[in-house]
């Protein structure tokens, strides 16, 4: 993923929360809702989130949201 993620000011730390893949979007779906996110957009992310491998997860959750190091 190149790029600003679509909600920039997001941002996870994985080594915070459940690694896995549903940990992964669980993790970024509420840090979305917090931060205001239309429930509308976050379907569209998890939907598009869970439609792959895990590495899809990541991809696609760091298209939407920053990752803390």
């Amino acid at each position: 993923m190149n790029g600003t993620p679509k909600y920039a000011k997001v941002a996870l730390k994985i080594s915070k929360t459940d690694s896995s893949a549903f940990g992964v979007v669980n993790a970024a779906r509420k840090a979305l809702q917090k931060a205001g996110a239309p429930p509308a957009e976050i379907e569209t992310y998890m939907k598009e989130a869970l439609s792959g491998d895990y590495n899809h997860v990541l991809n696609t959750t760091a298209s939407w949201v920053g990752f803390k190091h």
